[in-house]
Order: C-alpha cells, then structure tokens, then sequence
C-alpha cells in the first residue's frame, strides 16, 4: 500500500493550517489551488540546497521526500503494527551496518530481503461503434 495515498503521512508531515482541512489532510497537494509550496530545511540535503523556486515542492512531493530522505517513513511504520516495526528495525540494523562496512553477505541468514508484489487485475475493455450511413 502506498502510504501517501491512504493517508499516513500527513500526520508525521503535517502540511501546515494554511494547507489542511480540519482533520489534517492536505487541502491542496500539488499546490495548484493556493499556492502553497514547501522547501525542505534539512541541513546538508540536496533539495534543502536548492535556492528559491527550484528549491519549492507541492505538499505531496515533499512529503514524500521526507518520508524517503529523512526518516519520515521509519516514524510513519513504527507505528504501523508489529510487521512493520519488525521491517524498520531490519531497515535500521541493515543501514548500520552499511555504514560500518559490514557485508550482508558473509551472514546470509541476516541479509535484508525486500520484495514488492502487486496484485494485477485483468480489465477488459468492449467497444461498441455503430456506424450510421447518412441517405
């Protein structure tokens, strides 16, 4: 599940009053309708080193950023259950021990496996055209 589109981001990334409707959730994600845009201000970021309107994302682009860049996501699935938790604390110890310069692959059995899967549904589309012959 995407977790922007059900809605459990918007807490840990709050889009601001100016921007929010009264259960928190974005009035305007992609900055269309208000005008609304975000810079992100985390020192040493590559978006946060964008200066004036290069540097500007809509509400759902920069939740998005801070879910993926800045641990956003690990906040936001820690709080997802225990399956969840379980998979951030894998995310967490593999990530430390990346930075160590430890290899997964000397214990196979620790090694980190993530594997998406998407259910796909068959669609079927008819087509009727009736062709009418004018006299």
């Amino acid at each position: 599940k995407c977790l922007y589109n059900v809605g459990k981001l918007f807490k840990a990334i709050p889009p601001g009053k100016e921007n929010a409707d009264k259960n928190g959730i974005p009035v305007d994600e992609f900055g269309l309708k208000n005008g609304i845009w975000y810079n992100c201000e985390v020192e040493d970021c590559w978006l946060a080193q964008k200066k004036g309107v290069s540097g500007q994302v809509c509400y759902k682009v920069y939740a998005i950023h801070m879910a993926s860049q800045h641990g956003a996501l690990e906040m936001v699935l820690m709080e997802d259950g225990d399956k969840a938790r379980e998979l951030v604390e894998k995310l967490m110890e593999f990530e430390e021990k990346k930075k160590r310069g430890e290899s997964s692959s000397t214990k196979p059995n620790n090694s980190l496996k993530i594997v998406k899967t998407e259910r796909s549904v068959e669609i079927t589309v008819e087509e009727n055209s009736e062709v009418v012959k004018k006299a």
